[in-house]
């Protein structure tokens, strides 16, 4: 159980990223270092909504942010287009039909540049939401990627977590959290040892009764579950680090040879031709190596705090 004045206190260190965010209508920019409030939209009826951020470069910065969000039991999409010097205005996109709850992801994968991990994301997000309990994905606007996860759902939430990038396999994969009427479940788009890429199948987090959710990174490389429960209280769950060749710097090694050759004295009496001698060398080379493995899991694995 981590009280709430803490956990402000940690996402003001930097220690936790993205789990104070709240689902208002507004959207907080930072400009010169200091933050404002901007209204994106205003008007009666308004409901859930979700942001993620697209970035497919490493040299730049997010090229877009895109948005889901329900609007008087509809459920819509937006972008919003950066460039270096501007963000433009809110582009009304596609509607997805009936819905009371959403949540956007980009997938992506981790890159190094400039002594930084950075994520690059997909070209576009996932879109996830509730309609009559029935949670659904789809892929943007492609509509032959629409899929049923789950059923009995009152809220969800979506982000990519984090991805060993020397074991591809060892993947928390692209996480949708929901809520149901007996606690709290995922499902992770993940990386298999056979090289596919699938939904792996319904696990519970939290069993009883949940007020709300939101899912987080922390900066050593572990994702966690945020649950409020019925009596308010906050409960932190978090998973095992995926941090292989990401926390230390990958370092290289170079090896040369190094050989002597001692010949010994040949005497020849009564030689009738000349003789050759040739020399190779025959060598075993043995490293000590250190490794920075994880253990070998690719599954979510949750430890309460």
């Amino acid at each position: 159980m981590v009280d709430i004045t803490e956990l402000k206190k940690a996402y003001n260190n930097g220690f936790i990223t993205g789990i104070m965010a709240y689902n208002f209508i507004r959207v907080g920019r930072r400009i010169d270092k200091s933050w404002y409030i901007e209204d994106i939209r205003s008007r009666t009826g308004l409901g859930d909504i979700s942001f993620s951020a697209k970035r497919v470069s490493l040299n730049k910065n997010i090229d877009a942010i895109y948005s889901i969000y329900v609007d008087n039991g509809v459920v819509r999409t937006a972008i919003r287009y950066h460039s270096s010097v501007d963000m433009g205005e809110w582009q009304d996109q596609f509607t997805l039909g009936s819905g009371t709850a959403v949540a956007i992801a980009f997938n992506g994968y981790w890159d190094y540049h400039n002594d930084k991990w950075r994520m690059l994301t997909s070209e576009t997000p996932h879109l996830f939401w509730v309609d009559s309990g029935n949670l659904y994905m789809q892929i943007w606007d492609d509509e032959a990627t629409k899929l049923q996860l789950a059923t009995d759902v009152v809220k969800v939430k979506a982000i990519r977590a984090w991805r060993n990038v020397n074991i591809p396999e060892v993947d928390q994969g692209l996480v949708v959290g929901y809520i149901k009427s007996d606690g709290v479940y995922y499902r992770n788009y993940a990386y298999q040892k056979d090289g596919s890429v699938l939904w792996e199948p319904e696990r519970q987090v939290y069993a009883g009764t949940v007020n709300n959710l939101n899912l987080f990174l922390t900066n050593d490389y572990r994702m966690g579950f945020a649950i409020e429960d019925s009596s308010n209280k906050i409960r932190l769950y978090i998973t095992d680090r995926v941090w292989a060749g990401m926390a230390l710097e990958q370092d290289k090694i170079a090896v040369t040879a190094k050989a002597e050759v001692a010949f010994a004295a040949l005497t020849y009496h009564k030689t009738f031709e000349d003789e050759i001698i040739t020399v190779s060398a025959n060598a075993e080379v043995a490293f000590l190596f250190g490794a920075t493995d994880n253990k070998k899991e690719k599954n979510i694995r949750i430890g309460a705090l």
